[in-house]
């Protein structure tokens, strides 16, 4: 069965016509991810990145730790700021009966029906803006496909989108103004790729009659038009069938680049003639992928284009985070020394206060020491170690396996090092089928170092340096 418009195509035509269309672009910072908390900052600009509107709001719940590390803004620099309340009325009119674009709509919309409850303020009606989520939007053009459901991954705004479109942005990442920005970019980056790659007058298919058989089929063709199907037009002579691939080529034979082979073809043969001699080679950036990226150059070192400005963007996103955690880091050590410069001073206004009421007979005031915030629970063999994560949401960290978990599991404790995904186990521990892969197999009492637990299966990992490797039998001819 052909493919009629590949996800691609459709995501570049939405693009595209999500341009012509105009929209504006519009991004939040929030004081974190629970359903409490609120808007911090906004920013709304236009489809061509020019800002109509931004500014800095003073929440009512604090920031929580994993927040400020992500954007930076602190409790201090929104003293002075406008409730949200205040100024609702502006992002209303900017916002109210235009088509939103917004980099995970669910999560900002919610954010800004969080913060005009706790300013106890009507919510507008439904469709008061027509918001349009381009995280969504971007997955399906990436195309990472997730292992288990089967959907389109949700990738990162600065992490993926920015970087493997080549979208340059002023400003910082997590910036409400630059986010948006960078919003509207990728909108604007895919409707150029849409008029590059896209046919004049493309469109996903439609229901239309071939001129030939009579027949309805669906097709990226107008209606009005004057078109066969594909065996129609193999027999008039207007397509013809790759020898090579059995593909249909859209165009006649004569007037193709050969009479033989579609141009998929050619471009394989090609590429295997110059990696055959020396003058092209593969990146070796790219070995993690399913396929090799093709080099055009003879120098083995080299990497692909894709593969250097994913490095490039990696360094600088490493250097980023380095100067922001340094500058966060120095905002703490000044929090704790304003802290204990402040504990000091309650330290001796308490002497005082005990000085005076011990001289007066009075009870001296007891010194209230903090409640442990860890502690250790027995549940299923597990040990657990009471905590809270970076957004202030109770966790519990097994002692024994190292596994963490959101909420007490009824599994029982595996005794070892565990692990919740396969992303995260490192290269020399391996499950007894990677080992028969690899012509490994487990020593005389070897036990497990490790188990991967997911959702539905748990697996023992054992270390391959332990391991000893299959010896081949041999056959009846003495060879293996």
């Amino acid at each position: 069965m052909s493919v009629l418009a590949t996800h691609r195509q459709r995501v570049l035509y939405r693009a595209r016509s999500l341009w012509c269309g105009g929209f504006v672009a519009f991004d939040t910072e929030t004081t974190g991810l629970e359903s409490e908390d609120q808007i911090i900052q906004w920013a709304v600009v236009d489809q061509y990145g020019n800002v109509l509107g931004s500014g800095y709001v003073n929440p009512t719940v604090e920031i929580s730790e994993g927040a400020f590390r992500q954007h930076g803004i602190s409790q201090e620099q929104l003293v002075g700021a406008p409730r949200f309340g205040e100024v609702w009325s502006v992002i209303h009119d900017l916002l109210a009966g235009k088509t939103v674009a917004i980099y995970n709509a669910n999560f900002d919309t919610g954010k800004v029906y969080g913060s005009l409850r706790a300013c106890e303020i009507e919510l507008p009606g439904w469709g008061w803006m027509q918001d349009v989520c381009i995280m969504e939007l971007f997955a399906e053009y990436y195309g990472q496909v997730h292992e288990w459901y089967g959907t389109y991954t949700w990738q990162s705004l600065n992490d993926v989108a920015v970087p493997h479109l080549q979208i340059e942005v002023a400003g910082e990442a997590h910036d409400a103004v630059h986010d948006a920005i960078a919003t509207a970019m990728i909108i604007k980056k895919l409707a150029e790729l849409a008029d590059l790659e896209l046919a004049p007058g493309w469109h996903p298919p439609v229901d239309v009659k071939c001129s030939g058989c009579g027949r309805n089929t669906r097709e990226c063709a107008e209606v009005d038009e004057i078109w066969y199907c594909r065996n129609c037009s193999l027999e008039r002579g207007l397509f013809h069938r790759c020898p090579g691939c059995s593909r249909v080529v859209e165009s006649p034979a004569s007037s193709y680049v050969s009479d033989d082979l579609c141009e998929y073809c050619h471009k394989a043969l090609y590429q295997e003639k110059m990696l055959l001699t020396g003058d092209w080679h593969y990146c070796p950036g790219s070995s993690h992928s399913l396929r090799y990226q093709v080099v055009e150059t003879a120098d083995l070192e080299q990497r692909c284009r894709d593969c250097q400005r994913q490095l490039d963007w990696r360094r600088k996103i490493e250097e980023e985070n380095r100067r922001r955690f340094e500058r966060l880091e120095q905002q703490r050590k000044e929090n704790r020394r304003a802290y204990a410069k402040e504990y000091r001073k309650r330290l001796k206004e308490r002497e005082r206060v005990n000085a005076e009421r011990a001289a007066a007979g009075l009870p001296l005031l007891e010194v209230q020491t903090p409640k442990p915030v860890e502690s250790i629970i027995n549940h299923h063999g597990h040990q657990f170690q009471k905590s809270k994560d970076d957004y202030g949401r109770p966790e519990y960290l097994c002692i024994r396996c190292e596994a963490i978990w959101s909420s007490l599991p009824k599994a029982g404790c595996a005794g070892i090092k565990t692990y919740r995904a396969w992303i995260f186990i490192p290269d020399h521990l391996m499950t007894r089928t990677q080992l028969q892969r690899a012509g490994l197999k487990l020593a005389e009492g070897q036990k497990p170092d490790a188990v991967i637990d997911g959702s539905y299966d748990r697996y023992n990992l054992y270390d391959k340096a332990k391991c000893v490797p299959v010896k081949r039998r041999l056959g009846a001819s003495g060879k293996h």
